[in-house]
């Protein structure tokens, strides 16, 4: 059964459990098809720590820049609600992570702080070349659990977070780049107190006339080029939601089943890129020795 739903999810680019089932290899009724992906995605529980260690095998070595979001979708009148640690490279995002919320408000910073020790524990924090994560993400215990763990981040805050100035008085974020013209940025000078940490900040005034800044707890001016990455976790959404596996039109109820689809989903995606690198390299082979003969 495992090994038959990911060739299932390629063929027909969904996850509802209907059109799976008649791409289902085999001589029995699709509704006998039907059943047991209901019992399938009912019972079986795939380990989050070996599917995390496939999906890096499928990917350069590290450090590694990694994402944390949150994503919802309605199924009928139910909402889902995943927070999602992913690892981005190439223009997309591969989760690794998640952790499905009983809840439609946003996390909390324990349950942040659960989910990115899960890839601690596997992985190792000394493998993170980053963390990005959008304002959602933001707060002084979360920060200081971050900095504590040596876990170097590049975070969007709320325009309208105060940050020091160099005489010590608090301000709103966006004032120190009101001056900018559009699609122009600049970097802070020296560490400012922001959520009580003293980190990096740097901003952009974006050309639709809103404010992109970044804190980071590494010096440099580097951060809203590495917080850019968060875009691919984007990409992975919408894969996931509507042009790849069409999450949106799932009919599997309960967080095991959810779980186990987003999984599935997301090692096809690893495999996918696998494969890709694989026929790449192939055919820079045969390109170099037809250059050679």
């Amino acid at each position: 059964m495992l090994q038959n739903v990911p060739i299932a999810l390629f063929k027909v680019n969904t996850v509802n459990l209907a059109q799976l089932a008649v791409a289902f290899p085999g001589s029995a009724e699709i509704d006998s098809h039907y059943r047991r992906l209901q019992r399938f995605f009912k019972d079986v529980q795939l380990q989050p720590a070996r599917m995390a260690t496939f999906v890096l095998a499928s990917l350069p070595d590290a450090p590694y820049t990694l994402a944390l979001d949150r994503t919802q979708w309605m199924l009928g009148r139910t909402p889902i609600n995943f927070l999602v640690l992913s690892v981005v490279h190439d223009g997309i995002a591969f989760p690794l992570f998640w952790r499905l919320l009983t809840k439609q408000d946003n996390s909390n910073t324990q349950e942040r702080i659960e989910l990115l020790g899960q890839f601690l524990k596997v992985v190792g924090g000394d493998r993170i070349g980053c963390l990005v994560a959008d304002r959602e993400f933001i707060g002084a215990a979360w920060f200081a659990w971050l900095q504590a763990n040596h876990i170097p981040f590049c975070i969007r805050i709320r325009h309208g977070m105060t940050v020091s100035r160099t005489t010590g008085v608090l301000s709103p974020a966006r004032n120190f780049f009101r001056s900018l013209l559009r699609s122009t940025s600049c970097s802070l000078i020296g560490p400012r107190l922001v959520c009580g940490h003293w980190l990096w900040v740097s901003g952009m005034h974006l050309p639709c006339g809103a404010y992109l800044i970044v804190v980071s707890n590494r010096p440099g001016h580097q951060a809203l080029d590495v917080y850019k990455q968060r875009w691919q976790i984007e990409v992975l959404l919408e894969a996931l939601k509507s042009r790849g596996f069409n999450f949106t039109l799932g009919d599997v109820r309960g967080c095991v089943g959810d779980s186990i689809l987003l999984g599935l989903s997301c090692g096809c995606l690893a495999a996918c890129r696998q494969a890709n690198s694989t026929q790449d390299a192939s055919e820079a082979r045969q390109k170099s020795v037809s250059l050679r003969i």
